[in-house]
């Protein structure tokens, strides 16, 4: 399940950068925020599933080997691996201010190289790093 989430991310995450950059005035559409949302609902759920797996599974290894309490298998260095875990899946592309849609102005005059290159998108640059340290994660 938490697999399925995850590679849904993704490939909702890859969506949206597409409708991102097939947009020359480089705003966000409604469409765009929708699967923004979908996206942190997801991984808000995703979060969710692994502090519950990290929770059982700590559980059973404690009713496997009649230890009273879950929390001693609990060391310095699963708490680290968790919190990478969860940091690693938490990165998304958030959903920002709802996209307000002006009147539409034709400028025939625009080129492609007229806007600079400083837009770079932030969803990009953190959503790539983040699906391939996933993958490893699996």
């Amino acid at each position: 399940m938490m697999s399925l989430l995850a590679i849904l991310g993704i490939i909702l995450m890859i969506i949206e950068n597409e409708l991102t950059f097939d947009r020359i005035d480089n705003k966000d559409t409604k469409s765009s925020w929708f699967i923004k949302l979908i996206i942190t609902i997801s991984t808000i759920i995703l979060l969710i599933l692994i502090f519950y797996y990290h929770h059982l599974d700590m559980s059973l290894y404690a009713y496997r080997n009649l230890l009273d309490d879950w929390r001693v298998q609990l060391t310095i260095t699963k708490i680290f691996l968790i919190i990478i875990e969860v940091v690693i899946c938490a990165i998304h592309p958030m959903p920002r201010s709802y996209p307000y849609i002006e009147p539409e102005k034709l400028n025939i005059s625009s080129s492609v190289d007229s806007y600079s290159m400083y837009y770079i998108a932030t969803d990009v640059g953190l959503g790539l790093p983040s699906m391939f340290l996933f993958l490893i994660i699996l």
